[in-house]
């Protein structure tokens, strides 16, 4: 039975650890005004040109929702990194806390931030290029849900790595989330991509979630049929993902956390 408590206190530790910090803090903001002002424009030069209205919208759009999917995956593999290597994982471990306690603690911190994001970001498209992203109102709930899914499938395999092959994994955590963005159609339709891309493309849910958001912004209307593949790719890959990191877990639990911290 899950302690909502100790995954509170689990989600205020890793919360206030991200923003007390005057670095941290740049981190936040830097990355996705850089992402708004690079492919918001993009976006307006395509609409001045009259191929496709509502360009700057998607665009900016799209900007923070990759944004939202990385972060809610650094709150979870990167918060066990550097558990890791600041040698804690007995310590966090020694507690009445377990380890479901401490993936839904890192879930719930990523959530937050990701809402802090978007109300960040709304502010700084409405004032570069006069955009309001929540234009499209609670619809855009649909398509955050699978987007946090998947970021917490992709944090679910990171964190199996660290724990089968150490802080030598770390490399790989840091460049594992941006590995599925050009198979996603982020900031540009799937189509126009080679062939092979297309057919990976077709196991990774984000690819649907960001083509029907690309149909809504610009067409007015829902793609259920994209909905629905993102969402059950999305969902599955959490459960399957999250089993694995269990059993993984479980097993450095038999062989001792120490071996995690001298890794």
């Amino acid at each position: 039975m899950l302690d909502f408590k100790r995954i509170l206190s689990i989600s205020k530790r890793y919360f206030f650890a991200r923003f007390l910090k005057l670095e941290d803090l740049i981190d936040f903001s830097f990355w996705p005004v850089l992402d708004m002002i690079v492919w918001g424009g993009v976006g307006l030069l395509i609409d001045q040109k009259g191929y496709s209205s509502g360009q700057v919208t998607l665009s900016v759009l799209c900007a923070v929702m990759m944004r939202v999917f990385t972060y809610c995956y650094v709150n979870s593999a990167g918060n066990f990194l550097y558990e890791m290597m600041s040698r804690n994982i007995i310590n966090l471990f020694a507690t009445p806390l377990t380890f479901h306690e401490w993936i839904a603690g890192a879930m719930l911190s990523g959530c937050v931030t990701s809402f802090m994001l978007i109300l960040f970001s709304t502010v700084v498209a409405w004032l570069i290029f006069g955009v309001n992203i929540l234009s499209i109102g609670f619809s855009l709930v649909f398509f955050i849900i699978p987007l946090l899914l998947s970021a917490w499938a992709v944090s679910n395999i990171a964190i199996t790595m660290l724990m089968g092959l150490g802080v030598h994994a770390q490399r790989l955590i840091f460049v594992l989330a941006w590995l599925f963005m050009p198979f996603s159609g982020v900031y540009y339709s799937l189509s126009v991509m080679p062939a092979w891309i297309q057919s990976v493309a077709r196991f990774v849910p984000m690819s649907y979630i960001f083509e029907a958001l690309r149909i809504f912004v610009l067409e007015g209307r829902f793609s259920l049929s994209h909905l629905h593949y993102g969402y059950a790719l999305a969902i599955i890959y959490f459960i399957i993902t999250l089993t694995a990191c269990s059993k993984m877990f479980e097993r450095s639990c038999r062989l001792g956390l120490a071996a995690l911290e001298r890794a």
